[in-house]
């Protein structure tokens, strides 16, 4: 396996290596588990409940509607 050097900002390493103490592995490690997971979640196909309600809400303010809703709840 050849290296490649990445550039990470010091708030994002330092989590990766306090994430990674934990584990009891190393910064590289934890990285390349990382990357495994987002690997498993590309190659996972949506969920077709979950496909059936994408862009339901298109053309409505969520924040517009939750007021609305606390609105006639509670006055």
């Amino acid at each position: 396996m050849s290296a490649h050097n990445i550039q990470l900002g010091e708030d994002d390493f330092r989590f990766v290596e306090e994430k990674a103490k934990g584990e009891g592995i190393s910064v590289s490690q934890e990285i390349e588990r990382l990357i495994a997971f987002l690997r498993r979640v590309e190659e996972r196909p949506i969920h077709p409940d979950v496909l059936a309600l994408m862009g339901i809400l298109r053309g409505i303010d969520p924040n517009e509607a939750k007021s609305a809703y606390l609105s006639a709840k509670h006055l």
